[in-house]
């Protein structure tokens, strides 16, 4: 039966894959397809679905030699082509009905065949080796460090790996134990050489699965993109951000929206994000000198957002052209609620985690924005105006962390005792809250 094993998969029966008839085994993909796509029967679709993930167990084999084939050849024919272009399709259309079935508004059954699915297809297990460290040598006259720009070729299906893996993240914090304890297993296989412990708790091999992907797919652009986005989170828009803050003093609910998923905290992929940024040689250094000028420009927009929006009634310059300030009532202050305290948070989370690598790398001092301005000066007019909006105590921490990290050290010091205001003195509790402090 299909639940006979944990896997779905014999190595060795896939290895020896040799579907007689390409035609026949065409039509079998493309009949099940149909029902787990289209069939108005939900059973029947979530059984589909399954029986996808337990025909790519022992095709997966054959699709990749189909797209080695096609990448090692210097003029492959049609067929070899056609065939790599069917394999990518077919792994990236099962990848993509696991997804829509893993949504945390799907009903419990329907996300537990998606990860029944994932956990039987093998595509966890198609990870590349790890790449090392990124290729650097030492300039002849200033003896500084160059990095080459050396992205890695990533897994032979290519997206659909990915994608399956960041399924897989999410379905480890999926509210229903079943479903976590089943992608668990998988991600813990032997198969994927990523070091889990078989007896791990679920969130254990989150984390412990995150980071080893992080180096298993260290510098290959369509990972390094996931992994910013999930860091930082969405751009920051500042006028929506302001008017999504201004409805919070506006809009006055009986009951407040009820979360789909209660079990996933929002942050905690971010974190992880994070710290794979700054552990891991996981993205290009001229990668991240680009986007930690597009992190400041997000925590810009939060912070002129917030400042639009402050407590404090008293005119000031503006924002969006506007003369005055809405006064927002909150308590602990506006960054207390999760509208703002989400955005400033994950852009202030992102500028520490790529500032904080580049520090590693020693390119710190030598990156600028568009505009020709060195990231501590934008970092000092930042803190500026932040002291005269006041942050709760959570949003004033991870900024904290972020400026110790764009300005430096020494420098921040220096900032603080300005005006007395040294927050290791005054912080009180969350003077210590590290920047990923989910994971300590």
């Amino acid at each position: 039966s299909a639940g006979d094993d944990e896997s779905g998969d014999d190595r060795s029966a896939s290895g020896d894959w040799s579907a007689g008839d390409d035609e026949s085994e065409d039509a079998e993909w493309a009949t099940v397809e149909r029902l787990a796509s289209a069939d108005p029967n939900e059973r029947t679709r979530c059984a589909a679905v399954a029986c996808l993930g337990r025909l790519a167990a022992v095709r997966v084999n054959s699709w990749e030699r189909s797209v080695f084939v096609a990448d090692k050849t210097r003029n492959p024919g049609r067929d070899a082509a056609n065939a790599a272009n069917a394999a990518v399709r077919r792994a990236s259309t099962l990848v993509g009905l696991i997804a829509a079935g893993s949504s945390p508004e799907r009903p419990e059954d329907v996300r537990r065949a998606s990860a029944t699915a994932l956990a039987w297809s093998e595509l966890l297990s198609r990870l590349p080796p790890a790449p090392g460290g990124q290729s650097r040598t030492k300039h002849p006259e200033t003896n500084d460090v160059v990095y080459h720009d050396d992205p890695s070729r990533g897994p032979a299906l290519g997206e659909p790996v990915l994608r399956a893996w960041i399924v897989a993240f999410e379905l480890l914090e999926d509210e229903d134990e079943d479903v976590r304890a089943v992608v668990a297993t998988a991600a813990a296989s032997e198969r994927n050489r990523l070091g889990v412990p078989r007896d791990a708790s679920t969130e254990e091999c989150l984390r412990l699965a995150f980071a080893a992907v992080a180096t298993r797919l260290a510098r290959w652009p369509p990972y390094e993109r996931y992994l910013l986005s999930t860091c930082r989170g969405p751009p920051v828009d500042r006028d929506r951000l302001r008017e999504s803050i201004e409805d919070v003093g506006v809009v006055r609910r009986l009951f407040d929206r009820e979360a789909d998923n209660h079990h996933a905290e929002s942050l905690l992929l971010a974190q992880l994000a994070a710290r794979a940024i700054t552990r891991t040689d996981a993205v290009r250094v001229g990668v991240m000198e680009v986007e930690l000028a597009s992190a400041l420009d997000g925590v810009e927009a939060a912070t002129a957002a917030l400042a639009g929006v402050s407590g404090d009634a008293s005119s000031s310059s503006g924002v969006s052209g506007k003369s005055s300030r809405t006064t927002i009532r909150w308590e602990g202050g506006v960054t207390n609620h999760e509208v703002a305290f989400g955005p400033f948070c994950r852009a202030a989370l992102g500028a520490w985690a790529l500032a904080t690598a580049l520090t590693a790398s020693g390119c710190h001092e030598s990156f600028e924005g568009s505009d020709g301005k060195k990231v501590s000066d934008r970092a000092r007019a930042i803190d500026k105006t932040l002291r005269t909006i006041g942050l709760a105590p959570m949003a004033a921490a991870a900024w904290a962390n972020a400026r110790r990290a764009l300005i430096g050290p020494k420098d921040w010091r220096d900032l603080e005792d300005e005006d007395g205001s040294n927050a290791e003195k005054t912080g009180g509790a969350y003077a210590r809250v590290g920047p990923c402090f989910l994971l300590e």
